[in-house]
Parts: C-alpha cells; structure tokens; sequence
C-alpha cells in the first residue's frame, strides 16, 4: 500500500475542496498551508480574503468548512469551523494494466466519483511497457488521487492503490466480498439483472481484455459476468460506467426503492 498521507506540492487548481492534511496541523483546530499550489487557488482563484470561509477536505477524515485566520505570499492558517466525518469508500476496482493516459484518467476520476481500492495488474494482454510508466510512481500516483479528492463534493478517503505482477496475485489481495463482477463480451446479464450489493468488487482487463485463461480464472474466484453498455468502450469509460451503474444499484439497495421513483 502507498504513503498517501504527506503533503503534496502539486495539487490542480480546480477544486471543491481544498485538501488539509492532519500533520498541517497547528493546534487542534487550527492549520497552517505552505504549499504554494494550494496558497494560490486560494488567493487567486477563491479571491479568499482573512475571515472568508472556505470548504475544505481533512483528507482521510472528512470534509468540513475554515475559516481563513491570515494570509500571506509564504501561508495561509486557517480555523477549523464544522467538520462532517466521512467513510472510506466500498467499491473495489481490479483493472488491468492499460495506456498511461486511460490509467491517469482512472486514478483521478474514479477518486472523485468515489473507489475505496484500485487494484492494477498486468495482464496477458497488457502491454508490459506500461509497467514503466511514470504514471506508477508513487508520487504522481497520489498526485492524480489528491487532484480527484479535490474535485469531490463529499469524499474524504484517498484510495488504496496497489500493483500485482499478475490476476492471480492481484486476487489474492483482494477483499474478501462476495459481490464480484466482471466485464466480459459474453455477458448478458447487467448490474440491475443481479441483487443489488454493498461492497462490490468490479474486474476489467486492458484495451485488449481478459484471456480465456484470466476469465476462467476470475469464474472460479466467483466473479460473476456483466454487460455495462450496449458498445465498446475504452478502459476509463467502461471504469466510469461501472461506478455509475453501482452507485444506482447501491441506492436501491439502501433505500429499499419498491415502486417509488427516484428524485
């Protein structure tokens, strides 16, 4: 598992959030900001001012509002006013590993739609290139996850992200859920055609898929075949659909929807 909790001096500027990390801390409720990146979305892009609010994530804690105490070219100390606990996420990903952009994309946009656990391997058919991307380095790795955490309205928890140096060591570092679900052409089966579950764990192979080895591999491991679209789509979008048609299956389940409409 990565060490995603130091301070990173690269963070996007678009932000709902501004990440806070609890070592930024000055006394129980109070931070202090060095990072320019973060001091200048401030500054510049909220036009924050002293005595301003502003939204913040707590990163792995939740997310909240401060309140700016001072600014300056150097920091910025702000006061924490309310801070709502959050949960890390249940959703599971296995994906294989695939074009450096497709993986960038994932690890930022799978984040801020919320993924407790990326799991990327190398494939059959992956290309073992990829391997040496720089996209899987640790720190550009949590680069892309603090870019997506801040684009969350209400996540709070960074994904744990790992790397296997095949499925079958991937597998065994899985969670032990029962909801299991694979991507395959052969399905036909869709996420509402099966019980709507709490803690999923969705598997996609690379641009090129699972062998016939690897499927076989994940029936026995209790992966369960599943369609998510009608067309081909690259590996982010399949990523991207999946976590769309989860968080559906997921509401019905907690709202125990029978025949009344969502709004």
């Amino acid at each position: 598992m990565l060490d995603l909790l130091r301070p990173l001096h690269a963070i996007m500027f678009f932000m709902n959030r501004v990440p806070i990390f609890l070592e930024e801390s000055q006394t129980n409720d109070e931070y202090l900001i060095v990072d320019p990146y973060r001091i200048e979305h401030i500054k510049n892009v909220l036009r924050g001012q002293a005595g301003d609010p502003i939204k913040i994530t707590l990163i792995n804690h939740g997310t909240g509002v401060a309140k700016i105490l001072s600014l300056s070219p150097q920091e910025i100390k702000i006061q924490l006013l309310s801070l709502t606990l959050g949960k890390p996420e249940r959703l599971c990903m296995l994906i294989g590993v695939c074009r450096p952009p497709s993986m960038e994309k994932i690890l930022e946009h799978a984040t801020t739609s919320g993924v407790g656990e990326i799991h990327f391997f190398c494939a059959e058919l992956s290309d073992k290139s990829y391997l040496k991307s720089k996209v899987l380095r640790e720190e550009l790795i949590q680069k892309k996850l603090l870019d997506g955490l801040a684009q969350s309205a209400s996540g709070s928890h960074l994904p744990r992200v790992s790397l296997h140096k095949n499925l079958r060591l991937a597998l065994d570092a899985l969670p032990n859920n029962p909801s299991r679900f694979m991507l395959s052409p052969k399905a036909t089966a869709w996420f509402s055609d099966y019980p709507p579950c709490e803690e999923p764990v969705f598997a996609i192979g690379p641009e090129r898929g699972f062998t016939e080895k690897e499927e076989t591999l994940l029936l026995q491991n209790k992966f369960l075949p599943v369609c998510i679209s009608r067309g081909v789509l690259r590996v982010e979008m399949a990523v991207f659909h999946a976590q769309a048609q989860l968080e559906l299956c997921q509401r019905l389940l907690s709202q125990k929807i029978s025949e009344t409409p969502l709004r």
